[in-house]
């Protein structure tokens, strides 16, 4: 790793780079001016991975997962950390079966169905078997046809339970079914829309998101997210007043009801849904939102970066087995020709660039390096255009936002800032410009002003992993000395190409100096001849435990020592890098009566020991 200044009167430390996996921070990113084109080419290759919005669990990730010894409650684990595998009580699944219409076709396969009007106890209709029948919306009535005359659904409902032992045909998806009830709403005076009403576990049966063949605990730990995910929606939507739980299609999950029954590897699959009924996933009391795509390309995203909301558990990470089970698309690449490209972006914005020059992909990119969100600048013969990363991967049809080429300004990572012994100030993380392979110069910023740069050039091989093609050295490592007080960090990548510099990310600390401990007496009790006293201490010119005496009524010796070593998470928020392990407590004997007991830092370095502070005790 290369030093490249150092200014400021700061002394820095370059630390040499270790590959730390952590959690990725999303990145600020500018609007970059794309290099400009002598002459358009006929097409552009543009290279992705994955399959989706890469949220939850890979598909393809469990099962290589699965084949590599991991159970599904450790799949499961990974790809929802926190949340907890829990039973759950029976539920009928609200399943709609296509768009609304005005009409639908009903076959009974073999068999005649029987249409109820909501409250009548004798059927409206009895279809002759293997007859087609239409159910339809007309000025606020149903009719059947051929069978009835136009009448009104009390309540505004027809049904038709599913004959035991047959199945229906469904005309607004082709497919049939052979579980539950078919419900037929009428939305408004002439539509309306079908669904089918089941229990939790037959609808499990239907969902075709894998193929059944693959390792049993891929399969259980898709039927868990499945379930989870299917129970989450269907509490959403019934609490907005809903008709309907889930949708039939990739809008939810595919639900193919009786035609999945009759494929011959069914019976791994219902075994895979027996083994594991009722169970779901659990964050915090609510059943989580168990996102889940074919493919992630090697990376999780956070799904505050790809949807709205940050959920604890649908995080940023990277996953070694996402190429599992022949994973066609853990990488792939797309050409677009000249005038597609161009086509798409007229349709997508209503300008007409002229003949694509070229695209530069900006900011801000997701921890895994995806760009739903990032800003995407075409430029063309006759003119500009920019838009979002997400409407840029729909309007060319490509299979994720996970996308590696494009030019740009650098993007990458802030893993963490910590802090350590004598005002040093550590970062790590990982840089990448776009335009070339080189190794990104990136700023150490205090406070607004650089003091020093380094090169990002320490092995990250989960970096090349996502985003291959650039090498496996993009990380950086660096520590520094820093005034005490506070002051913000910025670690900055500068740009080597077309583009602005990237601001990697930014933390504020309280910079320890060289001295004296820092810390407080911020707890105490008493009872019948006891007093306890608790707080936290850091002495900034050590990393081990900080000893701490207690004096009582002003006495010259202490009555008693302790060590740091206790839990104090919000101090380690405030002074990372010493570790949350600076709490202390401590009870001793105490004669009844009033006392005062102060508590002091013993100092390991320069400097005087530190008060922690005082307090007046009532013993009992």
């Amino acid at each position: 790793m290369r030093d490249r200044t150092m200014t400021g009167g700061l002394l820095v430390r370059v630390l040499a780079v270790f590959a730390v996996v952590g959690l990725l921070v999303s990145l600020v990113g500018l609007d970059a001016p794309p290099a400009q084109a002598q002459t358009p080419p006929a097409d552009f290759v543009i290279q992705g991975g994955g399959w989706g919005h890469g949220l939850g669990m890979s598909q393809h990730g469990a099962q290589g997962r699965a084949e590599a010894g991991h159970g599904y409650a450790e799949i499961l684990g990974f790809y929802y950390p926190g949340a907890v595998v829990t039973a759950s009580a029976p539920e009928t699944v609200r399943v709609a079966l296509g768009a609304e219409v005005g009409a639908v076709a009903i076959t009974g396969n073999g068999t005649g169905v029987h249409f109820y009007a909501a409250g009548s106890p004798a059927p409206v209709l009895t279809s002759s078997p293997s007859q087609t029948v239409q159910v339809a919306a007309s000025n606020g009535q149903y009719t059947i046809t051929p069978g009835t005359g136009a009448f009104a659904g009390v309540g505004g409902v027809v049904t038709a339970p599913i004959p035991q032992g047959g199945s229906v045909t469904v005309g607004t998806t082709g497919i049939r079914y052979a579980r539950g009830t078919l419900v037929f709403n009428l939305l408004t005076p002439n539509t309306l829309q079908v669904s089918v009403h089941l229990p939790m576990e037959e609808y499990l049966y239907g969902v075709a998101e894998v193929p059944f063949g693959w390792h049993p605990e891929a399969l259980m730990a898709q039927v868990v997210a499945a379930r989870s995910y299917a129970l989450n929606v269907a509490q959403r939507r019934r609490a907005q007043g809903g008709h309907y739980d889930v949708v039939a299609t990739t809008g939810d999950q595919v639900y193919s009801g009786y035609e999945t029954e009759v494929r011959a590897s069914f019976p791994s699959w219902a075994a895979a849904v027996d083994a594991t009924a009722s169970q779901v996933l659990v964050y915090e009391g609510e059943v989580a939102q168990a996102f889940y795509s074919s493919s992630n390309g090697g990376w999780t995203e956070r799904s505050g970066y790809v949807f709205l909301a940050d959920l604890p558990y649908l995080a940023a990470a990277p996953d070694p087995f996402d190429n599992g089970g022949g994973n066609p698309r853990h990488r792939w690449a797309k050409t677009i020709p000249n005038a597609d490209f161009r086509a798409a972006v007229l349709a997508s914005t209503g300008v007409d660039v002229g003949a694509v020059t070229s695209y530069a992909i900006g900011g801000p990119r997701g921890g895994s390096g995806r760009i739903d969100k990032a800003t995407v600048h075409v430029q063309g013969t006759l003119g500009a255009t920019s838009l979002q990363g997400s409407t840029f991967r729909g309007m060319l049809g490509l299979n994720s936002t996970l996308v590696f080429d494009g030019s740009g300004p650098p993007f990458g990572s802030l893993d963490g800032i910590h802090l350590s012994v004598g005002g040093l100030v550590r970062a790590r993380g990982w840089a990448i410009d776009p335009n070339t392979t080189q190794d990104v110069p990136v700023a150490f910023v205090v406070d607004g002003t650089p003091v020093h740069t380094l090169d990002a050039d320490g092995p990250r091989p989960d970096v090349e992993a996502a985003h291959p093609g650039w090498g496996p050295n993009k990380g950086y490592d660096a520590t520094v000395w820093s005034p005490p007080g506070p002051h913000q960090i910025c670690l900055v990548a500068r740009n080597l190409g077309p583009g602005t510099d990237t601001t990697l990310g930014c933390q504020w600390l309280q910079v320890l100096g060289s001295g004296p401990p820092v810390g407080y007496l911020d707890a105490w009790a008493t009872e019948p001849g006891a007093a306890a006293l608790a707080g936290w201490a850091i002495d900034p010119d050590v990393s081990g435990p900080v000893e701490v005496h207690v004096h009582v009524d002003g006495n010259q010796w202490f009555v008693t020592s302790t060590g740091t070593g206790r839990a104090r998470p919000d101090v380690d928020a405030v002074y990372p890098g010493f570790g949350d392990a600076r709490g202390w407590d401590v009870k001793f004997p105490l004669a009844p009566g009033q006392h005062t007991a102060c508590a002091f830092a013993v100092n390991q370095g320069p400097g005087e020991h530190t008060g922690l502070g005082c307090v007046v005790l009532t013993v009992p």
